[in-house]
């Protein structure tokens, strides 16, 4: 649940930037929610890989899905 509100919140403030420097936003946040899939679901197969089952293979893709986010905020605030 906590991960749904970090995408809205995070795809709010891409919104925002993207708008204040004239840019269309829509790009911008589908990227965000690109690289949020994308780098989690990389972290669970690289943790699944190393780890095998249980917990750590979640605990390696939440922050791997941070990175994504703060990679696609950083894209649009250098943009």
């Amino acid at each position: 649940m906590l991960e749904i509100i970090a995408i809205f919140v995070l795809g709010k403030a891409i919104k925002k930037i993207a708008l204040e420097k004239g840019l269309k936003p829509t790009k911008y946040i589908l990227l965000m929610v690109f690289f949020w899939l994308s780098f989690e679901f990389l972290g669970m197969v690289i943790g699944f890989v190393i780890f095998g089952d249980g917990l750590i293979p979640y605990l390696l893709a939440l922050p791997a899905a941070a990175l994504g986010g703060y990679l696609s905020y950083t894209i649009v605030k250098n943009a």
